[in-house]
């Protein structure tokens, strides 16, 4: 049986073309696991185009021609990642992912789509990596590659879980629909032929590239291989699909008009996924061409319209801008802290400030409102952490055992905690290098944490009175 996810030796090819009529001006970039290389059509390598710093492990793989750019994503340091093809200014957009399989741009909005096959999310950033959101969030199983079609306002997407399909939605995640979901088991590669608005996908499982209409209609066979093959990337360039297979290192060439396959080259590890660089295929305008489409933060193509979506915020009756409400939840889950409100209309709670990276996992939280600063206590690195207004975070106090309950008091700026492993409460004051332990005995695995400035009082079962005895 063929392994379907191996994530060793991964290599991703970026074939470069000036003209899409045009093979001999093609140049082939190639990101062998921990670097991205370009190569002429005869194998020979000229030149890094990223830095083996700023690679680790890389799968997925798009570019925005117009500005020189690709982006990629990788699986050993869970990041989305942008440079420019030169191998400068190598930037991470999106940290603390599971495992981003696919990635694809919008060249008209400037926003890197991408899907997690870990967490079963498609989500969506600007190349700033300032606002990211979650498009589509439920029914996911095994989302890997991605594809758009930003003047059109459609995004498709292939999902290798226990029901395999490809489906389609708007690029804002509204409208969502099932185009596949007979005959397909390991739809790897996905790509989008612009001029003949047709779909091909390739299917390791049943060694073979199919295409339809982009409704998902006159489906029809491309190749089907007589051997076994295990082809993973794919992209089209003029009347020819690129693909790469696993299972002899290769690049092969396959015409979409009577699936005649041709050898490009053999690799020297696994080849992933491929991209094609070409200006002449970035084309067309769709509502978010213009000044973002008023949108404050991020603007999502539908057909003949967009929405504006919020990462920090909810969207206010404009429609266009982003506030955040006066009262919402601070939440901590495995990656992160987030703040939720609840807004009427919406199906589920929205985030109303930018998540925030926590350093490994956070348990309890607590917020300042005067100065606008969060805390948070992680269990793994053993530390209360806090986050100031500007993002910046800083330890407060390390060396704790298991702290999984916090405290913020205002009035003195002192931070209290509880300890379950050492079984104690402690309070440490925020601004200055003092802490001190309140309570060693008579607890037993204490918990949460709350208090009273006002009143003076400490809550967690008992109250701590003002004159230090506690029942």
């Amino acid at each position: 049986m063929l392994v379907h996810i191996e994530l060793v030796g991964i290599l991703i090819l970026l074939i470069y073309s000036s003209s899409i009529a045009n093979d001999l001006d093609t140049v082939l970039v190639v990101a062998e696991s921990a670097s991205i290389q370009s190569l002429s059509v005869n194998g020979s390598i000229s030149k890094v185009a990223v830095p083996s710093q700023s690679v680790s492990r890389a799968v997925a793989i798009d570019v925005l021609a117009s500005e020189g750019k690709l982006c990629w994503s990788d699986v050993r340091l869970k990041t989305i990642s942008t440079g420019y093809i030169n191998g400068s200014a190598s930037k991470t957009l999106v940290r603390k992912l599971s495992v981003p399989d696919g990635l694809a741009i919008d060249w008209i909005g400037r926003l890197v789509y991408f899907t997690d096959t870990g967490l079963n999310v498609i989500g969506v950033t600007d190349l700033e990596g300032q606002h990211t959101i979650m498009v589509v969030k439920d029914n996911l199983d095994k989302p890997r590659a991605i594809t758009l079609d930003p003047a059109g306002g459609y995004m498709y997407w292939t999902d290798w879980g226990a029901t395999p399909k490809i489906e389609r939605a708007f690029m804002s995640g509204r409208r969502r629909e099932t185009l596949i979901d007979t005959g397909i088991t390991w739809p790897n590669g996905l790509t989008l032929d612009m001029v003949r608005r047709r779909l091909y996908w390739v299917d390791a499982a049943y060694n073979r590239i199919e295409t339809s209409l982009l409704d998902g209609t006159a489906r029809r066979v491309v190749m089907k291989a007589s051997s076994d093959i295990h082809p993973f990337g794919l992209a089209v360039q003029g009347s020819h699909l690129y693909w790469s297979d696993w299972s002899d290192n290769s690049l092969y060439r396959t015409s979409v008009e009577n699936g005649v396959t041709t050898l490009v080259t053999y690799l020297n590890n696994r080849p992933f996924g491929i991209a094609v660089y070409n200006s002449s295929r970035q084309t067309g305008t769709n509502a978010c061409s213009n000044g973002n489409g008023g949108c404050e933060q991020l603007c999502l193509a539908e057909p003949s319209s967009a929405i504006c979506a919020c990462s920090a915020g909810v969207l206010q009756e404009d429609n266009k801008t982003c506030n955040a409400p006066g009262q919402y939840f601070l939440v901590a889950d495995t990656s992160a802290i987030r703040g939720l409100a609840i807004v009427e209309g919406e199906t589920m709670a929205v985030d109303t400030i930018q998540p925030i990276q926590t350093h490994q996992r956070a348990v309890g939280v607590e917020f300042d409102s005067k100065r606008g600063r969060i805390f948070y206590a992680d269990v793994v690195t053993k530390a209360i952490i806090q986050v100031a207004a500007d993002g910046i975070q800083k330890v407060v106090l390390t060396g704790l055992a298991a702290v999984e309950g916090i405290g913020f008091d205002w009035t003195t700026d002192n931070l209290y905690f509880v300890d379950s492993s050492h079984n104690v409460i402690g309070v440490v004051a925020v601004d200055k290098p003092l802490n001190i332990i309140l309570i060693r005995n008579g607890l037993d695995k204490p918990r949460s944490i709350v208090l009273d400035p006002v009143e003076g009082l400490v809550f967690k079962g008992w109250v701590l009175l003002p004159d230090s005895s506690y029942r």
